[in-house]
């Protein structure tokens, strides 16, 4: 054993995190990676959506824009100044997510039960949001308070057919996101899903 390994005592149970980055303003295209609560360094409870972006329509102007391939997370936390602000932006996100999982699924007539069943698949291992390419709208507002801060919504969902037709208009070559002919795969599993329906 040498000196510093006292230091290193307990990494094999250490979390590694891939450092993803936060939405700067702008338009994109991304795969819902998985949702997670968990509590953050700073502010609380976080409800977190982690996202790997696939296509950039938009930087907003941005000087550090996101790019293509990058992981980036939306989150949402019930600590700081507008705690009162936590549920209502929770239940804008889910709902967002589930309308494009099921276009008639509506907030307003959801029981509390199933608000909890919800949230646990959504959280849990069932990770029914995970894998749904969706296309998110980052949008730079300033607070009452006169802080930046850095709206999201998800505005509608799409097939990877579809999605091969937004990486040809944007130029944006379908390897760099789904390398060995990836997203060929994908949509063959969409149309073989659709066909079994």
């Amino acid at each position: 054993m040498t000196a510093v390994s006292g230091l290193f005592a307990g990494i094999s149970k250490a979390q590694v995190t891939a450092g993803g980055k936060f939405f700067h303003a702008g338009n994109f295209v991304t795969v819902v990676k998985k949702v997670i609560v968990k509590k953050t360094r700073n502010s609380g409870n976080g409800f977190i959506v982690e996202h790997k972006v696939i296509a950039v329509r938009d930087t907003a102007g941005e000087e550090n824009p996101l790019r293509p391939g990058v992981d980036a997370s939306h989150v949402i936390t019930d600590g700081g100044k507008r705690q009162d602000m936590f549920l209502p932006n929770v239940k804008l996100i889910v709902t967002q997510l589930a309308q494009i999982l099921a276009p008639d699924f509506n907030p307003e007539t959801t029981s509390e039960d199933e608000w909890a069943r919800l949230i646990d698949k959504a959280t849990g291992a069932d990770q029914c949001f995970a894998g749904l390419l969706v296309n998110v709208v980052a949008t730079k507002i300033t607070t009452r308070e006169g802080r930046p801060f850095t709206r999201i919504s998800y505005e509608r969902g799409y097939s990877y057919r579809e999605l091969r037709a937004i990486l040809a208009a944007l130029q944006q070559p379908e390897e760099l996101t789904f390398p060995d002919g990836g997203l060929q795969k994908l949509i063959d599993a969409e149309v073989a899903a659709i066909a079994a329906a």
